[in-house]
């Protein structure tokens, strides 16, 4: 449920569209995203575009830190655009 709160929040708004456009990537491409750890981050393209990069990795086990994304989606935080997909690790 997002609350009244969130919805008047732009960046909130785009963060949950990011997210959500990064997870349809992911699954389209074989990923239960229930089973890994999700990162987000605030980027910009190359060109100057605002861009959130959600990068999903194994959930470590417990004492163990974690390492860099295995898959990365950079969405457009303005449009909510996917801006490209990289392989990690």
């Amino acid at each position: 449920m997002i609350s009244e709160k969130a919805l008047h929040d732009p960046q909130a708004v785009s963060l949950a569209e990011a997210v959500a456009a990064a997870n349809e990537k992911a699954r389209a491409v074989g990923m239960d995203t229930d089973d890994w750890r999700i990162l987000v981050e605030q980027e910009t393209s190359e060109k100057g575009t605002p861009l959130w990069r959600v990068s999903y990795m194994p959930i470590p086990p417990p004492g163990v830190r974690m390492r860099g994304g295995d898959y990365i989606v950079e969405v457009d935080a303005t449009t909510g655009a996917v801006y490209r997909t990289m392989h990690g690790q």
